[in-house]
C-alpha cells in the first residue's frame, strides 16, 4: 500500500506500508533531515487519544532507545503529540521478518534451529541486562536482513521490570499465539515472560506449527494457560530427545520452572551447540535453585535390609525427583504444600489431582539421538583405574550453583550412560521396555550431581525409609578413597551405598538414605531429590555432597562406581522382582564388577 502524501512533523514522508497490528501500523518512511530511509510505526488514531496510553508508548520506547545491539533494530526518535498524534522512528532493516520465512522453509533443522533461536536469545538478552521485559516476542518481530543476522523489532511494548511502570495492573499485552500463562492471566512479568515466547518461537522453528493454533484469540490463551504443549517429537520426529526437552523447559507453565532471563538460555544452547558439534562432554547449564526445606525427609526407623546388595543405583541415584505438582495447581488454582516448587508435565496425557504432590504424566520424548563425542580426561590420572567391567562414566564439571533438581531433565544434553544390564530375577525381566534406565551425572567442588531417566512399565512403590529397595528405586555405589579395593568381597568405611525412591507420586514423597557405611539419619537431610512421572516410567535428579563421604574432588580422578535400579510389578507386594545395571554382574551387598566414574577437567 502506497502512503498518500503524509509528511509527519514536517520531517518523516511516508512512503508505503510495510506492516500493521491491532494497535499500529509500520510504514516505511524517508527522513528529509538525515536523508535516510526509516521505518515508523504510528499508534492508531484511537490509541494515540487514550489517556495514559501515548504516555506509556513514550516512556517505553525511551527506554527501549537506550538499548544498543546489533541483535536489536535502533530506535532513533519517539514523537507524542497529546491527544493528537504518536510514532516511533526505528532503523529500517531491508528484508524479510522471520514470519515469512517460516511459511516458507519450516521446519528447520535442528542445529539451525538452536544457533537461529541463540541469536534471537542474545539480542533478548541485552533487553533483559537493561531491565526491559520486551513482552510481544513472536517470528513477526525478528527481521532478517539482507546482510545477514537478526534485528529484534517492536520494543513499543517494552516494559521496565524496575520502577512502577505505566502499564495497568491486570491489562494484558502480547499475540495471543505467544503468550506466557501469567501474561495471559494479566498478571506481574517478568524476564521469563519473555522466554516462554521463546519457547513458542523454537517450538515453531522445529515443527513448523504453534504449539497452540486458532483463530479466537481467547481460546489460545486458554490453553497456554491450563495445557501442556504437544510432544514435538510426534510432530517432528527427527528432533533429538535432548532438544524436545529442551522447548518443553522453556514453556514450563510456571516462570520459575523456565530460564530466569534469555541470558541464561544462551547459556543453556551454548551447551547444546558444543555438544551438537562434538566438542564437549554433556554439560548441564540451568539456573541456581535455593535449597528448598523438607527436600529429604529423615526415613523411618530402620528396619533390617537383607544381604542382597545388588546396589540399585537407580541410576543416577535418582535422585531428583523433582515432582511437585505444577501444571494441575496452575490450572486450578489449588496451594501447593510450603517449600513445594509446581513442575509443568511435559506433552502428554490428563493431570491427575489427587495427593498432595498431583503431577502431570509426561509422554516419552522417543528413542536417545546418536551419541556425542565425549573427550577423554586431559589430566594425569592418578588413582586406579579398572580395566574390563563396568562401562565408564565421564562426568563433566560444572560451575558451582547452576544445577537445578526438578525432574525435567532438560539441562542434560547428550546421550546418558546405559542402565541396561541384568543382574537379579533375569527370568522376569522382559526387555528394556519392562526396566531399563539412562543416566546422566556432573560435579563441581561441593556436589555430585545424577539424574537418570527409568523406562518402567508398571510403578510400584509402597515402602519408605530402609526398606525402599523393595518397590521401584535405585541404588548408587561408590568406591571414595580411590584404591581401587571395590572389589573386595566385603565392604569396608570408604564404600558408599545410596538408596533413592521416587514414591508413588500420590502420597509418597521421594526420598535418599545412606545404607553403606553408616546409617546415619542426620546425613540424609544433606542429600536432594527430585523425581517427575513419565508415562512409560519415571525420572529422579540427585544432589550428593562431597564432604559427605570425605572427598575432596579433583579432575582427573577416578572412581569405582555402579547404578542399579530396581522393579516391582506386583501390587499390593513389597519384593523386588527384577534388578539392570550399569555391570555386568552383581552378588548380594556389593557389585561383583564395576565402572570407572572420571571427573573430568
Amino acid at each position: 500500500m502506497t502512503a498518500p502524501r503524509i509528511v509527519l512533523d514536517n520531517r518523516y514522508r511516508l512512503i508505503r506500508l510495510l506492516g500493521e497490528g491491532g494497535m499500529a501500523a509500520v510504514w516505511l518512511a524517508h527522513d528529509r533531515r538525515l536523508d535516510r530511509l526509516v521505518a515508523i510505526k504510528r499508534l492508531r488514531p484511537h490509541y494515540a487519544r487514550t489517556p495514559g496510553v501515548a504516555a506509556r508508548f513514550e516512556y517505553e520506547a525511551r527506554a527501549a532507545a537506550r538499548l544498543d545491539d546489533a541483535r536489536i533494530v535502533q530506535i532513533y526518535d519517539v514523537v507524542v503529540h497529546q491527544q493528537a498524534d504518536a510514532y516511533i522512528v526505528m532503523e529500517y532493516v531491508p528484508g524479510e521478518d522471520l514470519k515469512a520465512y517460516l511459511a516458507k522453509t519450516s521446519p528447520l533443522p535442528v542445529g539451525r534451529a538452536l544457533r537461529l533461536l541463540r541469536e534471537i536469545a542474545q539480542g533478548v538478552a541485552v533487553a533483559h541486562r537493561a531491565g526491559l521485559i520486551h513482552r510481544d516476542l513472536k517470528p513477526a518481530n525478528v527481521l532478517l536482513g539482507r546482510a545477514g543476522g537478526v534485528k529484534i523489532t517492536d520494543f513499543g511494548l517494552a516494559r521496565a521490570t524496575t520502577g512502577a511502570g505505566l502499564t495497568e495492573p491486570g491489562t494484558v499485552w502480547g499475540t495471543s499465539h505467544y503468550l506466557a500463562p501469567e501474561q495471559a492471566r494479566g498478571e506481574p512479568l517478568t524476564a521469563a515472560t519473555d522466554v516462554y515466547a521463546l519457547g513458542v518461537v523454537f517450538f515453531e522453528i522445529l515443527t513448523g506449527k504453534l504449539p497452540f493454533a486458532g483463530d479466537d484469540p481467547v481460546a489460545v490463551a486458554l490453553a497456554h494457560i491450563q495445557q501442556p504443549p504437544p510432544d514435538i517429537r510426534r510432530l517432528a520426529p527427527g528432533v533429538p530427545d535432548s532438544v524436545a526437552r529442551l522447548a518443553h523447559y522453556l514453556l514450563a507453565k510456571n516462570p520459575g520452572d523456565r530460564p530466569a532471563d534469555a541470558g541464561q538460555l544462551v547459556a543453556l544452547l551454548d551447551r547444546y551447540l558444543q555438544v551438537t558439534r562434538g566438542t564437549t562432554a554433556p554439560q548441564p547449564v540451568v539456573p541456581p535453585e535455593p535449597p528448598l526445606p523438607g527436600d529429604s525427609e529423615p526415613p523411618p526407623s530402620p528396619r533390617s535390609k537383607p544381604q542382597r546388595g545388588w546396589a540399585y543405583p537407580l541410576l543416577m541415584a535418582g535422585i531428583l525427583l523433582c515432582l511437585a505438582a505444577g501444571l494441575a495447581a496452575l490450572a486450578t488454582g489449588l496451594a501447593l504444600p510450603p517449600g513445594v516448587r509446581p513442575t509443568i508435565p511435559l506433552p502428554g496425557a490428563g493431570v491427575p489431582t489427587t495427593g498432595p504432590e498431583a503431577t502431570g504424566r509426561v509422554p516419552p520424548l522417543a528413542e536417545a539421538e546418536p551419541p556425542a563425542t565425549i573427550p577423554t580426561p586431559t589430566s594425569t590420572i592418578t588413582s586406579r583405574r579398572r580395566v574390563g567391567n563396568g562401562r565408564d562414566f565421564t562426568v563433566p564439571r560444572v560451575p558451582a550453583g547452576i544445577i537445578v533438581l526438578d525432574g525435567r531433565l532438560a539441562e542434560w544434553v547428550g546421550p546418558g550412560v546405559p542402565v541396561t544390564t541384568p543382574t537379579f530375577g533375569v527370568e522376569r525381566w522382559n526387555g528394556r521396555r519392562d526396566l531399563s534406565g539412562e543416566a546422566w551425572a556432573a560435579w563441581d567442588e561441593q556436589y555430585l550431581y545424577l539424574a537418570v531417566r527409568v523406562t518402567d512399565d508398571s510403578h510400584v512403590q509402597t515402602q519408605r525409609g530402609w526398606e525402599m529397595y523393595r518397590g521401584d528405586a535405585g541404588e548408587f555405589w561408590l568406591d571414595a578413597d580411590l584404591a581401587g579395593d571395590f572389589d573386595e568381597a566385603e565392604g569396608n568405611s570408604d564404600d558408599w551405598e545410596f538408596g533413592f525412591s521416587p514414591g508413588n507420586f500420590n502420597d509418597l514423597r521421594p526420598e535418599a538414605v545412606i545404607y553403606l557405611p553408616i546409617r546415619d539419619e542426620s546425613l540424609h537431610a544433606a542429600l536432594r531429590i527430585r523425581a517427575l512421572p513419565l508415562p512409560d516410567g519415571y525420572t529422579m535428579e540427585a544432589r550428593i555432597p562431597w564432604k559427605i563421604m570425605d572427598v575432596d574432588p579433583v579432575p582427573g580422578a577416578v572412581f569405582g562406581y555402579d547404578f542399579d535400579v530396581s522393579d516391582n510389578d506386583l501390587p499390593g507386594t513389597a519384593e523386588e522382582q527384577t534388578h539392570v545395571s550399569t555391570s555386568p554382574g552383581m552378588q548380594w551387598n556389593r557389585p561383583t564388577t564395576f565402572g570407572n566414574l572420571i571427573l573430568l577437567p
